[in-house]
Order: C-alpha cells, then structure tokens, then sequence
C-alpha cells in the first residue's frame, strides 16, 4: 500500500474564467442580507455565488481576480431548483432565460472575491443536477418492478436510498443547500418504507458522532509544540476519529464525520452488499478505523509533533521532499489503523481531503482486502477522485497536481455553443481520457510520480466505468487486479489471466477488450473527446 501522498488543493485559477463560479465576501453582512437568496453560509458567513457577468476579470500575469470599483453584475442561481439555469445561449452569448437571473453588486461593498468551483458553470450543476436525478428515478423503476420484500427489491431500495444521500451530500456541497432539505425529507420517507438493516446502519452510524475528551498525551504534547495558541479537539463516530484544532468548530467536524459515514456506507452499498458470499467477503470492519490529524502548517513544528505523538520520522534520503507534501499517511498495528495526519490553513478544503482519502482506505480495505502490499497506484486516484466528485460535486485535494483549466474549451470536433461551457471535472476527465488515456494495462504498470494528466483523467474514468456498468463482473476484476500486484513479477500476466477468466474470452487482448467497452461506455457520457 502506498503510505504517502502528496494532497494537493489545487486552488489556481483558469486563464480563461468563463463558466467558473465565484464567491463573493462582503465587508458587512448586513449587505450580504440584501442577497440572501443567492447566498450560501459558511461557518455563520453569507457568501453570494454565481458566474461573472460583467465587472469581474483576471490579471493572467498575477493569476489574481478583480472587480470594478463600481458595478459587478453576476449569474445567480436559484437555490430551491437545480433545474434551472439563469440563461440560455444565443448566438454563442448567454441571455436571460427567466425569473431573477443576475445581481448588481457594488466594488465598494466587496471584501474579497474567490473562486468556489473552479472547473463548472451554472449551466454544468443543472445537467449534473439532471442527470443525477434521473438515476434516481431509474433506480425507482428498477425497484417498483420487483416484488416488495424481496431480496432483490431490498437490494435496489438500499441503492436507491444512497444514491439519494449521495444527491444530498452533492447539493449541500455546491450551492443548493435549500434544496437538500427537500431530498432529506425523501430520505426519511424512503427509509421508513424500507425498514430494512442495511438502510437503517447508516443512521446508527450517524448516531454514534459525539464529541470526545482531548487525550492527555495529546493535549501535552501539542503544547510543548505549538504552545498555548493551539487546542487540540477530538471528535469520533462509528468508523472514523479526527483531531482537529479548536478553531476548526465542533459542528463543521461533526459534519464531516457525517461525510465519512456517508462515505464509507455508499460505498458498502453500491460495492459490498450486493456480491457477499463465500468467496466475496466484507472487510469494512464494524469499528473504527481512520483517524484523521490536522495540524498547523508549520512544517518544523509539524514534524516535531508527528515524531512526538505518532513515532513517524522523516529521516532519510527524502526529507525535504516528503516534508513539503501536506499529508503523510501511515499504518499502524492498532485501531484505528489508517492515520491521516495532514498540516491544514485556514480555507483547506477539509471535506475534499476526507473524501479523498477515505477512497483509498477503502481500495485497500476492500479490493486489496486490508492487506498491506502494493496497489496498483491508478485504483487509488480512481477511487478517490470518483468520491469526491460523486459526493461533493469538486475535486480539490487530489495526490497529482491537475489544473482543469487548460482543458475548459470546446471539445474537439464539437462547434456547439454549449460544448464551451463547464460541465466539470468529470466531464473534463472522460474527454482527456478517450483523447489521450493510456490503455489500462500500461496505467496499472505506472507509478504515482510518472502520473500525467491523462492518467488521472484515465484512472477516474475507468474506475467510473466499473462502477456504474460491470456489476460484480467488475468488482471482482479490481480485486483481481491487487491480487496479481501483490505477485512479484507476475502483476500484467496474473491479471490478464484471471480477467479471460472473468469475461470468458480466449484468444483476444482482454484489456483491449475491456478498453474498448470503456471507450463506448464514455463516449456515450460525452459525445466526444476534449481538446487541449
């Protein structure tokens, strides 16, 4: 297993900004009230959010945003129907589509202006808004033509309710927060019409979230190295500790231990529960099992307190290069075993970071069956990155340094104006991936340093496509493939025989195979590949 990884928030900018959403911070709340129903609320704070209009550009030589002294006019959303997009395109220009669909905002009651997500436009959360609920009512039809009660009818209402939870957690995570109280309540209902365990293990993992005392090894140590201006806090739930700084504030820390749960059930939902037998076992243990430490980001204050409280050292020819990664996950021998500690500022994106690791706890939890050789380094980002996207809607802490931006343009033999617009990482992903992917074979051999831009899109786009089309087919086929890397020297040779097994093929390229139902499976998603 890989024990370390560089967690990158990559926080840039586009050279070209257009379908980015922008976060707004006003120099008095009582002006952010006057927008409040474009709004979202972070830590007791109105932001306003939407896509420029006019006003707002960017300094490309500083990589910085401004705005106008006077007016800057902004798209906005409305919050209560992800449906709806504020414009529609004419003649390659958006016009207002109806209702309220831009805002005026003076310079002078600016504080500061951010970008909030980076690679998507309000016409992108619509079609992703789209698309999501129609999976939902597939899987609503999926389940009415069972028989109620039955197995099979259990299996799909206990699918149909995470991906309901996955929905929640997307639009709680964007900018449709009001709209997730709607979805929370269907939550609730379906749940009580399933009243089956596997729907009701989510909420006694939700219950079991508790602030616990501060451990005094940890309370003594953290200030004999950060001194009086850090209090260490610690909260827990059924599968996860984290240790977090006082300042982080209890209630965001137990909402994340929500994410985590969330998390860690969607996955055993969608990945486990459906194929348990004999020979497909769970190995997501009922207990906890991550611990996540974040830390100030001083780095010579930080190694001191990892050396101090968890024995890790960073003595050794790559010293300086593993102290300028922010995250040095480690195993230990006892519970919880996966630890996560990681130097965090203040703006880290905290949710990214949970989402993003947890994806590789459960790759080697459950494909790799909590063993402790090496992984295939391409299920890893796959897995991490498809979480993030899939449950918070960005992908802003990822192990391998990608700007979206510089693929944001109009896919390659595609002259539509909506080709233009930002669809999102993923989108940008599937289209990088069938232009300039490399096939699964040569990714597997790869390690995470000789990771390029197309093995990231790759990684994530074919682990999508496991995901939501190869069934146990493919689920067996990614534990196939950390089987034969724990082989020494066999790794491409096992895995190619146990996957002609699984496909019952002979005499043709099993990963040619495989990549060519891949290609379908994403072109499909996006009609054509992206151009650089």
């Amino acid at each position: 297993m890989r024990l370390l990884a560089a967690l990158i928030a990559t926080l840039c900018l586009a050279s070209n900004a257009l379908g980015q959403i922008f976060k707004i911070e006003f120099k008095d709340q009582k002006t952010a009230k006057k927008f409040k129903a474009f709004c979202i609320e972070i830590n007791d704070e109105m932001f306003l959010v939407g896509e420029a209009k006019s006003g707002i550009t960017l300094d490309e030589e500083n990589n910085k945003l401004l705005y106008s002294p006077e007016t800057n006019e902004l798209w906005v959303a409305d919050m209560d129907n992800p449906r709806a997009c504020p414009y529609k395109l004419d003649k390659g220009q958006k016009v207002k589509a109806g209702g309220k669909a831009t805002v005026a905002v003076n310079g002078a009651d600016i504080k500061n202006i951010s970008v909030f997500i980076r690679d998507q436009s309000l016409w992108g959360l619509t079609k992703e808004y789209g698309r999501r609920q129609d999976e939902i009512e597939d899987l609503k039809k999926q389940r009415d033509s069972l028989k109620k009660g039955t197995p099979e009818w259990k299996g799909k209402q206990t699918s149909l309710i995470q991906t309901m939870e996955r929905l929640k957690s997307w639009l709680d995570s964007t900018i449709y927060g009001k709209a997730s109280r709607k979805i929370k309540r269907e939550i609730e209902s379906e749940m009580k019409a399933s009243k089956e365990a596997n729907a009701q293990r989510l909420e006694l993992a939700k219950q079991s979230i508790k602030l616990v005392p501060t451990p005094e090894d940890l309370a003594r140590v953290g200030k004999e190295t950060f001194g009086d201006a850090v209090v260490f806090k610690v909260a827990e739930s059924q599968h996860i500790r984290i240790i977090y700084r006082e300042e982080c504030g209890d209630e965001r820390v137990k909402s994340l231990l929500e994410l985590g749960e969330n998390l860690i059930e969607g996955f055993r939902v969608q990945f486990v529960d459906p194929y348990l037998s004999d020979d497909y076992k769970d190995y997501i243990p009922d207990g906890m099992f991550v611990e996540y430490c974040w830390a100030p980001d001083d780095v010579n204050q930080y190694e001191k307190f990892l050396n101090k409280y968890y024995g890790v050292t960073f003595e050794g020819p790559f010293r300086e290069q593993r102290l300028k990664m922010s995250g040095h996950p480690f195993r230990r021998g006892t519970a919880p075993g996966y630890v996560d500690p990681s130097r965090v500022q203040d703006g880290s994106d905290l949710e990214g970071m949970v989402a993003h690791q947890m994806g590789h706890h459960l790759v080697n939890i459950h494909y790799n069956q909590d063993r402790s050789n090496d992984v295939a380094d391409w299920l890893y980002e796959g897995v991490g990155n498809w979480l993030s996207l899939e449950y918070l809607g960005r992908n802003s802490v990822q192990c391998v340094q990608f700007d979206v931006g510089k693929y944001a343009a109009k896919s390659k033999g595609d002259n539509s104006e909506e080709s233009a617009l930002r669809q999102g990482t993923a989108d940008i992903y599937h289209r990088l991936a069938l232009e300039e992917g490399p096939t699964i074979d040569t990714l597997a051999m790869k390690k995470l340093a000789e990771f390029g831009d197309p093995d990231v899109a790759k990684s994530f786009s074919m682990f999508n496509f496991v995901a939501k089309s190869q069934g146990e087919k493919g689920q067996r086929w990614l534990r196939a493939c950390c089987n034969a890397a724990a082989v020494p020297g066999g790794f491409i040779p096992q895995w190619r025989k146990k996957s002609e097994e699984l496909y019952e093929v002979t005499g043709i390229d099993i990963f040619k195979k495989v990549n060519d139902e891949w290609v379908a499976f994403a072109s499909e998603l996006v009609g054509a590949p992206v151009r650089k």
